[in-house]
């Protein structure tokens, strides 16, 4: 953690989070710093946080149920326990398996945690890298070892420039690196700072294509490779 406090997101933007963010942002003797809140609309709404949570050293999530699909938390769960993150959850009526959770009370917002894992334990991590590097392997030899050419073909057809975008991340134990995707925009000056947007003029049609079908994340096995990324932050 940093220094004495933790730094935290909210994923979920309704009544319930924003008494959590009240009791963040006046308990501050807790050691909570309250970095951001998220609104969830779909899929790429938790693509965003997962990016913001990677670059700013972020420490736990908290997590709406009532706002995440079954689907949607199930990858937040994915999510921060192959980022050794901590989850903790705001709940409501949904049908939960509750066994593996325990209670707490922020002033007056329930707040369930998943019970601890031994994430950290050595031998987990060996089974998680052997597995990452296995299958980002099959994926290299067997996908993008003929794949790569030709959205490379398609890419430099329709526009100049490299065929990868390269973005700076945050990995495990706040280790910078380059994260590598197929380019899908035109190049230019606002790539890194601003999200392409629906309708975004940046996007090529090759690159509409390619980030329809997530063939513009397939690079980032290389990352899983490296031991940069772990599979299930992939898509």
């Amino acid at each position: 953690y940093n220094g004495n406090y933790r730094n935290v997101v909210v994923l979920g933007n309704n009544k319930q989070s924003k008494t959590l963010e009240t009791f963040f942002n006046t308990q501050l003797e807790y050691g909570f710093k309250h970095l951001k809140t998220f609104s969830v609309k779909g899929k790429e709404d938790i693509k965003l946080c997962f990016e913001y949570v990677l670059q700013n050293d972020v420490n736990e999530i908290y997590c709406s149920i009532s706002s995440l699909s079954d689907k949607e938390i199930l990858d937040v769960i994915s999510f921060a326990d192959n980022n050794l993150i901590t989850l903790k959850f705001m709940p409501d009526t949904k049908n939960v398996i509750f066994r593996n959770f325990k209670y707490e009370y922020y002033n007056y917002v329930p707040i369930l945690s998943l019970r601890n894992i031994p994430l950290d334990d050595s031998l987990n991590k060996l089974v998680k890298r052997l597995f990452d590097i296995i299958f980002s392997l099959l994926v290299i030899l067997f996908v993008l070892s003929w794949l790569t050419p030709i959205i490379a073909l398609l890419i430099k057809l329709e526009s100049k420039g490299s065929i990868f975008f390269s973005q700076s991340r945050t990995g495990i134990n706040n280790k910078q690196f380059f994260c590598y995707k197929f380019r899908s925009m035109t190049v230019n000056k606002e790539s890194n700072t601003i999200q392409a947007t629906k309708n975004d003029k940046r996007v090529t049609k090759i690159g509409k294509f390619i980030r329809k079908t997530s063939i513009d994340e397939l690079p980032q096995f290389f990352n899983v490779f490296l031991g940069n990324m772990c599979f299930f932050n992939v898509f």
